[in-house]
């Protein structure tokens, strides 16, 4: 048995042959994979598909007939562009990222109801359980997104130098804490006798299911957040909440025949007949995610968390040649569940995924070992002007689906995960 983790994790991505041929190779339409200005080269082309003034405006694999904003897509948009400045100091970067968050703070209340958060521009039954939410209902996996953009930009704004930046950094920590007050203000399930909590999957009691992705992303915020308030009151009950929430999710954790780490999509509470599966690959990714920043911004179970071993269970939706499937590998969906099995991953899991790999390697100062396996897994999506949301299918511009990608290219291409050297806490 191998006792270096590194090692394992190491000789685990290099075993398929295929890889390192595969990043060499290169067609009229996909860059070099191996070159890292051909890289930034794809990261610009897919920020050129975005309008710079309204980069959250577009059609939904959802929604196609019309074009909505979407919070979701702003939120990754700024975070990508944040990371881009930090790296870079490219003051378009900066402003774009500014610009986008400043959307998400004028549409922090668009439920009418006085909470804050964010969620989509249009009524959805999220569950098939009959209840219709109203426009703008506040999700949890939107409203974590918008909070880690928030903290993304206002990281940027510690290293801007742009004259009367504070109009707008100084309100993005205040919106932060606003939005994740919205949900511990009572939208969430306590288990006292083993002090566990879930969040619910948006802010209404309709939609009260154990959804574990959501909860592990608002956990992982919540820890964040944690960092950057002053008052030790809220700095203690967000640390205490996001301990809870962490270890609801630790607790229903499963292991694969080889050991590694992987949950299911819901958990206790569930819509009746609900089918009980693993994640498909972007909730996978969402989930790992939420556990990651816990555990790298100083959560008190972050000795539970293996993030080799995360690594190891995004490695599951790959094949040999670096294909990537909506669900694992290893998943034996059953003799009516074939068609799940040979399922491609759709845009945003592959994008998600690469994201959450890239950030893992870099907070372990590893090579872009997986990261490398998923940004090839990218190439059927990319026709050379645009991406598809299946791979060799033609698609709209669809902005928060490519938005998950446009966070992936950000996240290996300018690693940010260790605090800016530059001006942390100036707009505290």
């Amino acid at each position: 048995m191998l006792r270096n983790p590194r090692l394992w994790l190491c000789i685990m991505l290099c075993l398929s042959t295929n890889l390192l041929v595969g990043c060499q190779q290169r067609d009229s339409s996909t860059p070099a994979l191996t070159e890292k200005a051909s890289w930034e080269a794809l990261y610009l082309e897919t920020l050129a598909l975005f309008d710079e003034r309204r980069p959250g405006f577009g059609l939904d694999t959802y929604v196609s007939d019309a074009p909505h904003d979407y919070s979701m897509a702003y939120a990754l948009y700024a975070s990508a562009e944040a990371r881009r400045f930090l790296a870079t100091r490219d003051p378009v970067a900066f402003e774009n990222a500014i610009r986008a968050a400043e959307w998400l703070i004028d549409h922090r209340a668009q439920a009418g109801d006085g909470d804050v958060g964010w969620g989509l521009p249009w009524p959805w039954d999220a569950f098939g359980d009959g209840t219709t939410n109203p426009t703008h209902t506040v999700y949890g996996i939107t409203t974590a997104l918008g909070i880690e953009a928030l903290l993304d930009v206002f990281d940027a704004c510690g290293c801007a130098q742009t004259a009367n930046k504070g109009q707008i950094c100084a309100h993005l920590v205040e919106t932060a804490i606003q939005a994740a007050e919205t949900f511990l203000d009572g939208c969430f399930d306590y288990y006292e006798d083993s002090d566990e909590l879930v969040f619910w999957y948006s802010h209404l009691p309709e939609d009260s299911y154990h959804v574990l992705n959501v909860t592990s992303m608002l956990v992982g915020q919540l820890q964040r957040l944690s960092r950057y308030v002053e008052s030790q009151e809220k700095r203690t009950v967000l640390e205490l909440t996001a301990e809870r929430g962490a270890r609801y999710i630790l607790n229903r954790m499963n292991v694969d025949e080889q050991g590694n780490p992987y949950w299911h999509y819901l958990g206790d509470r569930r819509p009746p007949d609900a089918l009980v599966r693993p994640n498909d690959l972007v909730h996978e990714s969402y989930t790992i995610h939420g556990l990651v920043n816990y555990a790298i911004y100083g959560g008190r179970l972050a000795t539970r968390i293996d993030l080799f071993r995360l690594l190891l269970s995004l490695n599951r939706f790959l094949n040999d040649d670096n294909r990537a499937y909506e669900f694992p590998r290893n998943w034996d969906p059953g003799p009516d569940g074939e068609e799940l099995r040979h399922q491609p991953a759709r845009l945003w899991g592959v994008g998600y995924a690469l994201f959450v790999s890239a950030y893992i390697e870099d907070y372990l100062g590893l090579s872009p070992s997986l990261s490398a396996r998923f940004l090839y897994a990218l190439r059927p999506y990319w026709s050379g002007q645009g991406w598809s949301f299946r791979p060799g299918e033609a698609s709209p511009f669809y902005p928060r689906q490519v938005a998950h990608v446009l966070a992936g290219l950000s996240s290996l291409l300018f690693p940010t995960v260790k605090a800016p050297e530059c001006g942390e806490g100036d707009w505290k």
